[in-house]
């Protein structure tokens, strides 16, 4: 059995060296300091310190020694950086290391941080943002983060001006009160007009006819939505889950039509989310309740669940910019969460964006006599023939000559006779 006592002395000894040789460190760290000032270095080198911490855990024992020696000499190299900053005091005692020993924890930083956008306006640039930046630089040169902007992107809002074109004030009596237009449209009609009536960079004019607009189109919307709800009632039982595309069955040109406009939405929407070009993405929405008031007056029994994965994903698309309404939506359609925000966002198939059936027009001595609507993937030879052998077409050659035949495929066929 150990003594110890001994033990422990030999601990004690070890410590004092360990003293002694940190003070000794400590010593050169401030001639590195002062040269790296007379040259202009920067204090952290995080190249550097990577290969010392690897050499020095590849010449200790065993895994564990070899973490230990590595967070031991991590904390050193901190130490010596905060010396070199002034962070500790300079003098041959340092005090109160544990008041500075961890900033901040730095798995959660990593985690938080660098900010995926900073939303401010123009003039942040010599103030919030400025400072921020300027801390950031400081703390990556200290080794205490290691990136080197504290945003990944910078958007600049514009400004909404009172109906006049001018910024808002009292004075002015140009004020526009969110409260007013809450209490009459509600604060989705409101959200959405901020939304749609401007570019969001740029802003503009406040517009009364714009926030009208916009409350005839959420009425639309809602109109739509009871359809498809009564539709989603007449054809029984529907056991996909909320936004899934339903099976295919035997599509016709509408049904092309209806998931080639659904893939593109979800496309154009979601980067338009991404830009915060919240406008566009709206316009592309009207354009989806557009294309769904052509198919569902003339969708069939057997294509119905089309029909509602359609509403499905206008549902989906809205939630950000009008949340209430969203979840009423969400609701009626028969949504199985709670809220409409846990659902999964929209997936669209990229083979939608690619029309297979086109319309081409048959132009018979530079006039338009008939369009046809054919496969993109027709071969010349049969786009030709079914072109000559169109009745308008006929009638308009009459007895002439069929001279020549251009063929320009998913566009036009041009029939010269004489």
């Amino acid at each position: 059995m150990i003594d110890l006592q001994v033990s422990r002395k030999q601990i004690d000894e070890i410590d004092s060296q360990i003293v002694k040789l940190f003070e000794e460190r400590m010593k050169v760290a401030n001639e590195v300091a002062k040269y790296k000032m007379e040259t202009g270095k920067a204090v952290f080198d995080k190249e550097r310190e990577e290969q010392k911490l690897d050499s020095l855990s590849k010449i200790s024992h065993g895994k564990f020694n070899e973490r230990a020696v590595r967070e031991l000499f991590s904390q050193i190299m901190s130490i010596s950086r905060k010396y070199q900053y002034g962070v500790l005091p300079h003098t041959d005692d340092i005090t109160d290391f544990e008041k500075t020993e961890k900033a901040f924890d730095k798995d959660i930083v990593d985690q938080l941080l660098p900010v995926d956008a900073y939303i401010g306006g123009a003039e942040h640039a010599c103030m919030h943002l400025l400072y921020a930046r300027f801390f950031t630089k400081a703390l990556r040169d200290m080794g205490l983060v290691d990136f080197d902007e504290p945003f990944q992107r910078l958007v600049n809002q514009g400004l909404i001006l009172g109906s006049d074109g001018e910024k808002m004030s009292k004075s002015r009596g140009n004020v526009v009160a969110p409260d007013d237009y809450i209490e009459v449209y509600g604060s989705d009609v409101f959200r959405m007009y901020l939304e749609f009536g401007f570019n969001y960079i740029e802003g503009g004019a406040w517009n009364d006819e714009g926030i009208k607009a916009m409350a005839r189109f959420l009425d639309r919307v809602d109109r739509l939505v009871q359809r498809v709800a009564e539709k989603k009632q007449s054809v029984g039982k529907d056991d996909r889950a909320f936004g899934e595309e339903p099976p295919r069955g035997k599509d016709g040109k509408d049904e092309q039509e209806m998931r080639f406009i659904l893939a593109n939405t979800i496309q154009k929407v979601t980067e338009d989310l991404e830009r915060m070009n919240f406008n566009t993405a709206i316009a592309r929405l009207m354009e989806l309740v557009n294309a769904m008031y052509r198919y569902i007056d003339t969708v069939s029994e057997e294509n119905v669940p089309l029909l509602v994965y359609a509403a499905e994903v206008l549902d989906l698309l809205m939630a950000p910019f009008a949340p209430h309404f969203a979840e009423e939506m969400h609701v009626r359609l028969g949504g199985k969460t709670d809220f409409v925000i846990q659902e999964p966002w929209p997936q669209f198939n990229a083979e939608d964006m690619k029309k297979d059936i086109v319309e081409v027009a048959v132009q018979v001595n530079g006039k338009v006599r008939a369009r046809l609507e054919i496969s993109q993937s027709m071969p010349k030879e049969e786009i030709q023939a079914l072109a000559l052998a169109d009745e308008k077409v006929k009638a308009a050659i009459g007895t002439q000559e069929v001279k020549k035949v251009i063929v320009i495929p998913g566009r036009l066929v041009n029939i010269v006779a004489k």
